[in-house]
Parts: C-alpha cells; sequence; structure tokens
C-alpha cells in the first residue's frame, strides 16, 4: 500500500500514514467543523419502497429540505422512485416546504401523496 507522510492544510500527520487515512481524517475534521446530523422518518409508501424507516443524515450547515431530498434520490433507484412526484414533509411535527432550512437534531418526516375518496 502507498505510504506517505502528509500534511492536509494547516494539519501535519505525524508518521507515515496511507493517503486513504489522510483524506479521510481531514474530512473528518471539516465534516465537525460545518456539520449537523437530521433524523429522517419515511412513512406508508415511501417506507415500503425504500425498505427504511429512520435514518440519520450527516448534512451541511444550512441544508434546506430540498437538499435532503436530492440527497436521498440520488442514494439509489428506489430512493429516487419514492420521492418522485410530490411529497408532504413536516419538520419536528410541523408540516413545511421545501425551503425550509434545517437545524442540527431535527426530525424530518417524508410522507408521499394522500389520495382519498
Amino acid at each position: 500500500m502507498l505510504k506517505k507522510q502528509c500534511t492536509l492544510g494547516s494539519i501535519h500527520f505525524r508518521g507515515l500514514k496511507t493517503i486513504k487515512q489522510c483524506a479521510q481524517s481531514d474530512l473528518n475534521k471539516v465534516d465537525n467543523r460545518q456539520s449537523m446530523q437530521v433524523t429522517v422518518k419515511t412513512f406508508a409508501q415511501t417506507r415500503e419502497i425504500t425498505g427504511e424507516d429512520n435514518i440519520a443524515l450527516n448534512l451541511s450547515e444550512n441544508s434546506t429540505i430540498e437538499t435532503v431530498i436530492s440527497q436521498l434520490k440520488a442514494r439509489s433507484d428506489k430512493w429516487a422512485l419514492a420521492l418522485e412526484g410530490s411529497v408532504l414533509t413536516a419538520c419536528n411535527q410541523e408540516l413545511c416546504d421545501l425551503k425550509t432550512e434545517l437545524s442540527d437534531g431535527d426530525e424530518l418526516a417524508l410522507f408521499p401523496p394522500v389520495t382519498g375518496g
């Protein structure tokens, strides 16, 4: 495995590290400075299609619900299918729109459109 001593930004790693370890360490430091965690809950058809009911996502600060939905759609074809079209969203149990900015610790609920007769 390729090894080198590395300095990333102003961070110097002592001893020999793999390039992957250096890069991951640098990413972790960036994530810790400007990230937050949000819990995403899915319901009904969205849960059935994705097979997931609770997901913890690490997001950059100032992320919106629209950002989360874009990230989830990019995860897999199942997510893209589950989130196509309109989706009802609630942040901390209050209905909201896609432009709502999220905060660390928020709970985001995703509901498929509801039809009835």
